[in-house]
């Protein structure tokens, strides 16, 4: 197989290895970029030259590739392949990487967002209204925009009568 990364420790001062993506052959490469703050997500790029394919790490799971991950997520990847992460936020959850179109070269940027949790941030405090409680709306679906998969939905809202003309 080809070569591995290995994960810094500061404080104890020392480097574990993550080996490298299984089924790799001589001449690929395990290349991490980056990493979270905490050391629990790592992405960068296994594969050869600029062939190569996007990776996650995680201590659960891995090595994964990112197109398998977005692809579970919800993503149509059919014409795209992910070619590198190169940097993450520090919780973890957003990732800046290179994606190109499928067989070709030329790469554009990406940004994903993985495992955020619930969608959006509710900014209202809603007060009681007239069906005695407060109306609330909730995003359901992916954070990921290209999943193009989200729904909003308000529930216990008064009725509002409809006009005829």
């Amino acid at each position: 197989e080809g070569n591995g990364s290995f994960l810094w420790q500061q404080a104890s001062g020392t480097a574990t290895s993550l080996g490298s993506v299984p089924g790799g052959g001589f001449f690929d490469n395990t290349i991490l970029l980056c990493v979270d703050e905490d050391g629990e997500r790592a992405g960068g790029t296994f594969g050869f030259g600029p062939f190569g394919r996007a990776i996650l790490w995680t201590p659960s799971n891995g090595y994964e590739y990112l197109d398998d991950v977005l692809t579970a997520a919800g993503v149509d990847m059919s014409a795209w392949e992910t070619a590198n992460v190169s940097h993450i936020s520090p919780d973890g959850n957003v990732l800046v990487g290179a994606v190109r179109p499928v067989g070709g070269f030329a790469s554009s940027v990406f940004i994903a967002t993985l495992g955020a949790g619930d969608l959006g941030t509710n900014f209202c405090t809603a007060v009681t209204n007239s069906t005695g409680s407060a109306g609330s709306i909730a995003g359901i679906g992916s954070d990921l925009v290209a999943a193009n998969n989200l729904t909003l939905e308000a529930s216990s809202l008064p009725q509002i009568g409809r006009a005829h003309v």
